[in-house]
């Protein structure tokens, strides 16, 4: 069986370049046409790069550590105006899959001087669109547009995205339209307010939309897309046998071994009361008709209503009703009689539904789920995984757990623990990049993925036949 590098995971740092539209000018007598054309390249002077993406976080950011000896931050110099183009390349199963990304210079920190001429210091990066928003406002009006397409009139003639960026694989299409006029908005803050408002097509009431980046472009999806998706990245088998920091591993095992895992949390009820994830009530007002409507939600009687990435809640059937209806209360104005008035479509007024109470309490209930077991994995990095994807975490179980008697001889098999083993939500993935030799760096990732429900049933509580409305 062959075997291939695994810690560190080899990969190729094609080119690490500085640009800046300014940057000729600064650069030597003789090498001004080379510097406009190609940039810096600082790739030989890389320490370390580390691009971070989450579905929680609109854009990526990085950082990339830098050893030489020519003091770029004075020699160019350096002040903020300048861009970094970075590429690598992955290996994976016979073939090279290449990234590339462009990145603004935010600031630079930790410089130190080892030794003589030599420094040490860490480039901010952020990207261009980030940079764009801080930089613009949207004011505009839009009438009748669904979601999905204000997002895309955003990015495109706001943020100025690459087209290669914004698929429309990447996109879920809304239900709906909205009419609204976006009051002197960031353009992220704008696409945030879209994503908001968003409707799924199928379920409008698990409507829990995201835009967030990763390193193959921008994202507009619900959670529910997320969490149904049947293409499954990678298996992980949380075992200490394969727990591991050899030099070498068998091909087709080295991208589905565990350098190292760590769980965080595996609930945290108080939170979960107080967020209203366990029960809330809420009140819907219609101002103009005079008329309000109150709806008391608990989260084991909605649990059935909204898309999981297993089959059973992560707390106890009737559990739920130890808590007070009132602890976490949702207000919410509609237009509904306005909207259906008679009055309304006698004169021509086009007046669009507000249906924010039809999802605001589970999508409250949902971004909770998803933060319940966590764990965070440094695995090699693979090119098809990223913030978003769908991955097993396969935990060990015990003899306890599958009811085995400890008198017994024979080893018990290593079965996956029915609890917590299973799909699992990519929630962020850090890529870390450390030169390990002249060109070659060693490709590892941070990821945290979570887990919304359980693959086995919890004994129920006893139903509080008094608890009603």
């Amino acid at each position: 069986m062959s075997t291939v590098p695994f810690n560190p995971r080899q990969v190729k740092l094609r080119r690490c370049a500085i640009f800046s539209p300014t940057l000729q000018f600064r650069a030597v007598p003789g090498s001004q046409r080379d510097v406009a054309r190609h940039g810096i390249d600082v790739s030989l002077n890389v320490v370390s790069i580390d691009i971070y993406e989450s579905i929680f976080q609109n854009t990526i950011a990085g950082q990339v550590q830098l050893r030489e000896t020519h003091g770029f931050p004075e020699y160019l110099p350096l002040v903020g105006t300048e861009f970094l183009y970075i590429e690598f390349v992955v290996p994976y199963k016979g073939q090279e899959m290449s990234f590339n990304r462009i990145f603004r210079i935010r600031s630079i920190s930790d410089q130190t001087f080892p030794k003589n001429e030599e420094r040490i210091y860490t480039l901010n990066l952020v990207t261009p669109e980030f940079f764009n928003s801080l930089s613009k406002r949207v004011l505009k009006k839009y009438h009748r547009i669904s979601c999905t397409d204000a997002v895309i009139d955003v990015m495109q003639n706001h943020l100025f995205v690459e087209t290669a960026l914004m698929p429309p694989s990447h996109f879920e299409q809304t239900q709906g339209t909205v009419s609204c006029v976006i009051p002197n908005y960031t353009p992220l803050q704008a696409i945030n307010f879209f994503a908001i408002q968003s409707l799924t097509k199928k379920t409008p009431h698990e409507s829990n939309f995201l835009f967030y980046e990763t390193l193959k472009g921008f994202w507009f999806n619900s959670v529910r897309q997320l969490v149904s998706s049947d293409d499954i990245v990678a298996t992980y088998t949380v075992n200490s046998s394969q727990l591991t920091h050899s030099k070498q591993i068998e091909e087709e095992k080295a991208f589905n071994h565990i350098i190292g895992l760590h769980q965080e949390q595996a609930f945290d009820v108080m939170q979960d009361i107080q967020s209203g994830m366990l029960r809330s009530k809420m009140l819907h007002l219609d101002i103009l008709a005079r008329k309000w409507q109150e709806d008391d939600s608990r989260y084991t009687e909605t649990f059935a209503r909204t898309t999981h990435l297993d089959k059973y809640p992560v707390y106890p059937n009737n559990f739920d009703q130890s808590i007070g209806r009132n602890v976490k209360l949702f207000v919410l104005p509609t237009n509904a009689s306005l909207a259906n008035s008679s009055y309304a479509a006698s004169n021509g007024e086009d007046i669009t539904p507000i249906r924010l109470h039809e999802s605001i309490v589970l999508r409250n209930r949902q971004l909770q789920e998803i933060k319940h077991l966590k764990t965070y994995l440094d695995v090699p990095g693979q090119p098809n995984l990223r913030a978003g994807s769908v991955i097993n975490v396969n935990y060990p179980s015990s003899r306890a757990i599958q009811n085995l008697s400890d008198s017994l001889q024979k080893t018990a098999p290593q079965l996956p623990t029915p609890f917590y083993s299973g799909r699992h939500l990519v929630t962020s993935v850090r890529h870390r990049l450390t030169q390990v030799s002249l060109g070659v760096m060693e490709y590892r990732m941070h990821v945290e993925a979570a887990r919304d429900s359980l693959g086995a049933p919890l004994i129920d509580y006893k139903e509080n036949e008094k608890d009603t409305d």
